[in-house]
């Protein structure tokens, strides 16, 4: 059986060339909220590395928030600031309620819920 601590090995081992400005405690608690208890290598990497880029601390894109009640979410990713640069106007976009960009005509029944929100820089 995997254990918590199992997953923080385990990411120690895949960002150790990444740099030490990451919060490895957020990365594994949003794999267990999003995954439970699995070897990372179960994780598709796309959604692996996107969950280490939001818990980089040594990068500063901006924040991310909400456009409509202003609240400020979290430090936004590289790939958010660039999605946020290119909607043009203030900015907003579309994140489903795993926090992944989307379409602005997404289908709320693949998708979920969705929040519009932009970059703060």
């Amino acid at each position: 059986m995997i254990t918590d601590r199992d997953i923080r090995d385990q990411i120690a081992t895949a960002i150790q060339e990444q740099g030490e400005d990451f919060d490895v405690d957020g990365i594994v608690a949003e794999i267990q909220q999003t995954y439970g208890l699995v070897d990372i290598d179960t994780i598709p990497s796309a959604e692996f590395w996107a969950i280490v880029e939001r818990h980089d601390q040594g990068a500063d894109y901006g924040i991310l928030t909400d456009y409509t009640t202003g609240e400020a979410i979290r430090p936004a990713t590289e790939a958010e600031r660039d999605a946020s640069r290119a909607a043009g106007g203030p900015g907003v976009f579309r994140v489903d309620r795993g926090g992944e960009i989307c379409s602005a005509d997404a289908d709320p029944a693949v998708y979920g819920p969705t929040r519009d929100v932009f970059v703060a820089e």
